[in-house]
C-alpha cells in the first residue's frame, strides 16, 4: 500500500476541475524556504519548483526538477541544479541534449561525466564535448576539448583542436593504456619501439 503524499496539479484553463494541457516550461509546482530577515519573511533562501521537460501529450507528462539557492547578500534565487526528462543532471549549468543511450552529470558550462545505458563497460569523463540527440560528439562551447574514455579495459585520452560549439568534434587520440596495460603514446598500435 502507498504512504501519504502532497500533489500540486496544473491546468492551463481557469475552470474548476479543468484539463486543459500544460506547455513545455510551465512551472508545475514549487516548495519556498523562508526565513524572517528582520523585515518580513517574504525572502527566499531555497526553492524547488517541478516544470514540464517537454511536449506532454494524453497521460504523457515530461518533466524536470529545478533546485535553486540564493547567494549571500543576494536577493532572487539562482538554479544550481537541475534533474531533466532524460535523468540527466547539471549542476551550475543546465545540462545539454544528450544522447538516448547515456546517462550524464554536467557540471558548470562544459564538465560531464557519462554512462553508457547500454554498455556498462563504457564512461568517459569530458572537458567541453557532449554526445547530442543525433550520437554525434560535439562542442559544448567554442573552445578546445578533451575527453578520458574507458570502455571495456582500455583507457584512451582524446585531445581536440578549438571547434565551433554543437558542431562535431574530430578527436586525436594522444594516450592509450591498452588492457594489457601497454602505453601508447602518439600510435595506435604496440610494437614500436618504446610501448
Amino acid at each position: 500500500t502507498s504512504g501519504g503524499s502532497i500533489q500540486f496539479a496544473k491546468s492551463r484553463g481557469t475552470a474548476v476541475n479543468s484539463t486543459t494541457i500544460v506547455q513545455d516550461g510551465d512551472t508545475l509546482g514549487g516548495i519556498s524556504f523562508r526565513g524572517a530577515d528582520g523585515t518580513d519573511t517574504n525572502s527566499s533562501a531555497a526553492r524547488m519548483r517541478a516544470q514540464v521537460d517537454g511536449t506532454p501529450g494524453a497521460n504523457d507528462m515530461p518533466g524536470r526538477l529545478l533546485f535553486e539557492t540564493t547567494s549571500d547578500g543576494g536577493t532572487t534565487t539562482t538554479e544550481r541544479m537541475r534533474i531533466d526528462s532524460r535523468g540527466n543532471i547539471g549542476i551550475g549549468g543546465v545540462p545539454e541534449t544528450w544522447q538516448s543511450g547515456v546517462d550524464a552529470l554536467q557540471v558548470g558550462l562544459a564538465a560531464s561525466l557519462v554512462g553508457n545505458t547500454t554498455n556498462p563497460s563504457r564512461t568517459y569523463l569530458n572537458a567541453n564535448a557532449y554526445i547530442n540527440s543525433s550520437n554525434v560528439e560535439s562542442y559544448v562551447a567554442t573552445d578546445e576539448a578533451s575527453q578520458y574514455f574507458q570502455n571495456a579495459g582500455t583507457h584512451l585520452f582524446k585531445v581536440a583542436a578549438s571547434g565551433s560549439a554543437n558542431s562535431a568534434i574530430s578527436w586525436t587520440t594522444a594516450m592509450t593504456i591498452d588492457n594489457s596495460g601497454h602505453v601508447l603514446v602518439g600510435r595506435t598500435s604496440v610494437g614500436a619501439t618504446g610501448d
